[in-house]
């Protein structure tokens, strides 16, 4: 496309009629020069710059340098006139920062002649604190005093309570003397060996140990045995009865593997006594009782309550 030119007043100039790469040449009347004479290229419709020559350059940065030294004229009277104010404030600032430092340092003599002089007649508020716990850099002394307080109070329950050097005093508010330590240390252990002697002894029973319990064997007639066969009994060698003769006679009687009969004298007055023979054959798994001889004497009295098996084969 070859280069088209337009020319003409500024007040007919429209870059939107106007053709990529076509130039317009303003003869008059342009605002944006001094001599109303310019010329602008155009990039697309509507889309222009204006091309300025060395003349409206030289003309134009004439008129930018008395416009800038104006302004920048203006801008120093401004600074000057800030700059005095700020002198006067600072000076009234030095003067205030003055009287603050003479009646802080009066505040700091005064202060160091309470802190460093004799403080005998002096007093500290404060309240005791609710738990224990040490003193550290910075606490004021009311915290201070306060958890001093705390420590004092609970030392005074303990530390100067008398001591009792035994077992048996009760007194509301003594303490056990030290040399109780190893009186104490003594029982300890030997409930430990009661303790372990009878889990060993425990440890010997099971279920089957206590044979009769709600159901005693009794005598039924007088030279008559009364027997009960017991499963288990034979499992071991030693085995204890509880044995009751009316009221006169109560006690327990052990048998072993090398037993098979005891014989005893029930004796209550002079008017009755009894003569009876218990039997226990552990082999045979067997127990039982018979009343031989009686004198004013019931057979039903004699009775084995209780059979309770204590070592195992």
């Amino acid at each position: 496309m070859a280069l088209q030119n337009r020319y003409g007043e500024f007040k007919d100039f429209d870059p939107n009629k106007m053709v990529t790469a076509e130039l317009a040449v303003v003869v008059s009347g342009d605002p944006a020069s001094p001599t109303g004479r310019t010329m602008y290229v155009c990039f697309a419709p509507g889309v222009v710059k204006r091309i300025t020559t060395y003349e409206d350059f030289e003309n134009e940065l004439q008129n930018a340098t008395e416009e800038i030294r104006k302004e920048f004229t203006e801008d120093i009277q401004t600074a000057i006139e800030n700059s005095i104010a700020a002198t006067t404030a600072a000076n009234a600032a030095k003067e205030a920062a003055d009287r603050a430092a003479e009646a802080a340092n009066a505040a700091a003599e005064a202060a160091g002649a309470y802190v460093l002089g004799d403080i005998s007649e002096k007093t500290v508020t404060f309240e005791t604190a609710a738990q224990r716990a040490g003193i550290e850099s910075g606490d004021s002394l009311s915290v201070a005093f306060g958890k001093l307080a705390k420590f004092c109070t609970d030392l005074d329950q303990h530390a100067f309570n008398p001591l009792a050097n035994n077992l048996t005093t009760n007194t509301e508010g003594y303490g056990i003397d030290a040399r109780q330590g190893p009186v104490i240390d003594k029982k300890i252990s030997d409930v430990k060996t009661e303790v372990s002697e009878l889990n060993t002894k425990i440890a010997r029973f099971d279920e089957s140990c206590n044979i009769i319990t709600s159901n005693p064997l009794v005598a039924e007639t007088v030279g008559t045995y009364t027997q009960r066969t017991i499963s288990g009994l034979s499992n071991y060698k030693r085995v204890k009865m509880l044995v009751a003769i009316g009221d006169a006679y109560l006690n327990w009687l052990e048998f072993d593997k090398t037993q098979a009969l005891l014989v005893v004298n029930g004796y209550a007055s002079a008017s009755w006594c009894a003569n009876v023979e218990f039997q226990c054959e552990l082999k045979n798994n067997l127990i039982g009782l018979k009343v031989k001889t009686s004198t004013g004497w019931t057979a039903s009295q004699s009775k084995i309550i209780s059979v309770v098996a204590i070592e195992k084969e």
